[in-house]
């Protein structure tokens, strides 16, 4: 199962339950956006050459709640212009 892929993160897709609130987010596909996803990733874990795979997930809980929003359907969804902020878990 895919894991958080900051460095320090212990959360994985196996450990939590929906009823945890956190959710795992896929890198987007917008060349422009993914780069700045990327970018901050390689900050973070002071890996410049670090890139995400198919199956590379950033947890919720390295974006800010205004990064969120309600879908129609009642899903929490990540806005296209949020951007992580990696910061650790602690």
């Amino acid at each position: 199962m895919p894991s958080c892929v900051v460095k320090w993160c212990r959360n994985h897709t196996d450990h939590h339950h929906k009823d945890s609130g956190i959710t795992f987010h896929v890198f987007p596909q917008n060349p422009c956006r993914r780069e700045q996803w990327v970018k901050a990733v390689q900050l973070e874990r002071q890996e410049n050459d670090w890139m995400p795979s198919k199956s590379s997930r950033i947890c919720s809980i390295h974006f800010r709640d205004d990064d969120f929003y309600l879908s129609k359907k009642g899903f929490r969804m990540i806005k296209r212009v949020a951007t992580p902020s990696c910061t650790v878990c602690i």
